[in-house]
């Protein structure tokens, strides 16, 4: 959104105080360049937390957000929504900070991106703690989704044992390795680890899921700070894993994924069936379609693969490969992509 001179803010209060006592749903992305006019908006939506519902706020490009030096913009939260809060989302902290455990009474979806790149925002970041922040989600007993990005400097030295915190209806998590080990998700479906590096023990997923005994099925990597440590990484392709995406870059899947003809390449993902990638370059065309074609390879009574997805990759790739209705003519295909065309006449779901 646009702020212009305060109009903003003055017609967003009249409209919040004209919806008197309903509940309150609201979304709102801000252009980082008006985040300094954001202030006055942000503290008219938190006039009206009483009503909040479902909120989410959100400055673009937000890894450069400016926070004052004094702390006088801050805006503390009591009690949203009366307590009954079902989804909360932003990524203005300091700005926005949440006092007493009533506001996660019923929330159910939790997003949080707190990041450091300004003098006092790397000060408030350095002071948090994983045992506090997974502190504070005890008291969120109906916590489906939870999404927390920090500062991952300020918690790599931080994978000690803490007192679990039992999250039972979490089934989508999005988080760095470091809040593992004070989790325990027995409905966990779905996991993203954001950053793979050398400094947290090389289990530390694995201890995750046996503790939790989770149905975990979907396992996500990004890495945008490109600080993947393969040893580790790889430790994390536990067998039951039946959907593998890889983003940011999705070139770490050639060195997550043992060499093709290793002895390890063979009990890799032995339960994969969906594959997704993102932005892979052409330079890594061979490695990559080389993985989808020996695993579709297997043979039918020992294949597991059904479908890839390729998002942003390989612009060439013949348009008949998505959409082969009636079969495809290997004949007229460019020898480069013959093989995955031939898996795709074979059964392969192949998508973008």
């Amino acid at each position: 959104i646009a702020i212009a001179q305060g109009r903003l803010t003055h017609f967003a209060d009249v409209c919040l105080t004209r919806s008197k006592h309903l509940p309150l749903t609201l979304g709102v992305d801000i252009s980082l360049k008006h985040s300094r006019s954001a202030h006055p908006l942000i503290f008219a939506l938190a006039t009206h937390e009483a009503r909040w519902s479902r909120f989410s706020i959100q400055f673009l490009l937000a890894e450069l957000f400016p926070s004052s030096e004094d702390g006088n913009d801050n805006i503390i939260l009591k009690d949203p929504c009366g307590g009954s809060l079902q989804e909360f989302s932003h990524n203005v902290y300091p700005w926005i900070i949440h006092s007493g455990s009533e506001i996660l009474q019923d929330l159910e979806t939790l997003r949080l991106r707190i990041v450091g790149h300004t003098t006092r925002q790397e000060q408030i970041a350095s002071d948090l703690t994983v045992p506090e922040i997974t502190k504070s989600l005890s008291p969120a007993p109906h916590l489906k989704e939870l999404d927390l990005m920090v500062n991952v400097c300020d918690w790599v030295s931080e994978y000690e044992q803490g007192p679990q915190i039992l999250l039972l209806e979490l089934q989508v998590l999005t988080s760095t390795p470091h809040l593992l080990p004070y989790l325990t998700c027995p409905a966990l479906e779905k996991y993203t680890l954001v950053y793979v590096g050398d400094s947290y023990p090389r289990i530390i997923l694995q201890d995750f899921v046996e503790r939790s005994a989770c149905p975990l099925h979907t396992l996500t990597f990004m890495d945008p700070l490109g600080l993947l440590y393969p040893p580790n990484a790889r430790e994390c392709l536990i067998p039951r894993i039946t959907s593998l995406v890889v983003v940011s870059p999705a070139e770490m899947l050639l060195y997550i994924v043992p060499p093709k003809g290793g002895e390890e390449f063979l009990d890799v993902l032995p339960s994969l069936e969906h594959l997704e990638l993102h932005d892979i370059k052409s330079f890594s065309f061979d490695l990559v379609f080389n993985f989808i074609t020996f695993r579709w390879d297997l043979g039918a009574s020992n294949r597991t693969l059904k479908s890839v997805k390729l998002v942003r990759c390989f612009e060439s790739i013949p348009e008949a490969l998505f959409n082969p209705e009636g079969g495809i003519d290997l004949a007229v295909i460019d020898e480069k992509w013959r093989e995955l065309a031939r898996c795709v006449n074979e059964g392969l779901l192949l998508s973008r």
